[in-house]
């Protein structure tokens, strides 16, 4: 029998991490008889699926990671190692969870995270109880990579991959399995469709040029002020430009007065905020262009999505920027640096790119690719599997 021991504290529609494999349920596991999930949380129901939660007393996110971390060792050592239980023909974890596992899932690296903070020491200003999750996860990661010996590695970026392949186990197998994106949802025709009516509803008048920045969260090290900073001062040279910030920890639009006011900006009226919303690809219809100049990520979803949709990209050279970005045709490489974000977008304006409708991909996976991809990741260790108990 073919068993797959998946663990992810959050086995949800709602995870990041997650969110293009679960999309694809119960599909991504036809290649093994039975999935157990050692999970604190989970969405699904499914006869081939055995959900073993994890009790977990804790809200904060730092702090069901860490519980959920010690936990799931706890319970490997107890299961595998005290009970000598039959082991799953492939244990799979999500970053550093599980240091047994064979396989594990690479989304977010607070190594390569550190160094940016450390090239950045004038933006990043961590209070004491921020540097002490930091250094935690820091540490979770270290061990991952220095101490425990995964066989299998998919990492969502090429840039990571390489990066991460030069840390860990030489005799390691790393592959490259970015997010996939729906095509259902995220498409020209969509942007078509809605465009008119979206920003007629936001208040964009068809001259402007407005400039999309979508986050949940964390602003400071998706470089929101960067974003806000340069459209601010391309808004005061009179050009037509405007910011739509989607997102926060709410549906209620943010107040970023207080935010953004030590910057100097006191003058608001080139932004516009919009809380979470389920239909950000409506928001995305009222876009020209997708500016995202994020200090450090794995590969943003959202610039996928954004690409999908027609969206002209303006990105940082952060992890996945290399996977989406085909210069020039579908945008431009922007810097860590307002002023030369600013340069960037009105050149772009001054070309007439900026009101093209973009037409490149990158290395991005439609639902259909990524779920042949992911079996055929899938088959691949399983044959291994096979060969070792031949040998």
């Amino acid at each position: 029998m073919k068993s797959l021991l998946f663990i992810d504290p959050h086995f949800c529609k709602r995870s990041p991490s997650l969110k293009s494999t679960l999309r694809e349920f119960p599909e991504c596991f036809d290649d093994f008889d039975e999935v157990e999930v050692w999970a604190i949380e989970s969405d699904y129901e499914h006869p081939k699926l055995k959900i073993d939660y994890v009790y977990c007393p804790f809200k904060t996110w730092h702090l069901v990671s860490l519980w959920y971390w010690v936990a799931i060792h706890l319970r490997y050592f107890w299961r595998f190692k005290v009970l000598r239980l039959k082991r799953p023909a492939v244990v799979q974890a999500t970053n550093y969870y599980c240091y047994a596992a064979d396989l594990v899932y690479f989304h977010f690296s607070f190594l390569g995270y550190s160094r940016v903070i450390r090239e950045h020491r004038d933006i990043f200003r961590l209070s004491f109880a921020r540097r002490l999750v930091f250094i935690t996860h820091y540490v979770q990661e270290w061990i991952l990579f220095h101490i425990a010996s995964p066989k299998w590695w998919w990492v969502v970026s090429r840039r990571l991959m390489e990066e991460s392949r030069a840390l860990a186990d030489p005799d390691s197998n790393f592959r490259v399995l970015p997010n996939a994106y729906d095509g259902q949802r995220f498409c020209l025709s969509v942007r078509e469709n809605h465009r008119a009516d979206m920003r007629r509803k936001l208040g964009f008048e068809d001259h402007e040029v407005v400039m999309i920045f979508v986050s949940l969260g964390d602003l400071e090290r998706k470089g929101f002020c960067l974003a806000a900073q340069a459209v601010h001062q391309l808004h005061q040279q009179g050009l037509p430009f405007r910011l739509l910030f989607v997102g926060g920890p709410t549906e209620q639009a943010m107040d970023m007065s207080g935010y953004l006011a030590p910057y100097g900006m006191t003058d608001l009226a080139f932004l516009r905020c919009v809380g979470r919303v389920p239909d950000i690809e409506k928001y995305m219809a009222a876009a020209d262009a997708l500016l995202f100049p994020s200090y450090c990520e794995a590969f943003a979803l959202v610039e996928i999505e954004a690409a999908a949709m027609g969206l002209r990209l303006y990105l940082t050279p952060h992890y996945g920027s290399e996977m989406i970005l085909r210069e020039p045709a579908n945008g431009r490489l922007v810097p860590w640096d307002p002023q030369g974000i600013a340069r960037v977008l009105a050149e772009e304006l001054e070309s007439g790119r900026l009101q093209e409708p973009a037409h490149e991909m990158g290395e991005a996976l439609s639902r259909e690719q990524f779920l042949a991809e992911l079996r055929l990741r899938y088959q691949e260790i399983l044959s291994a599997n096979d060969a070792n108990a031949v040998d």
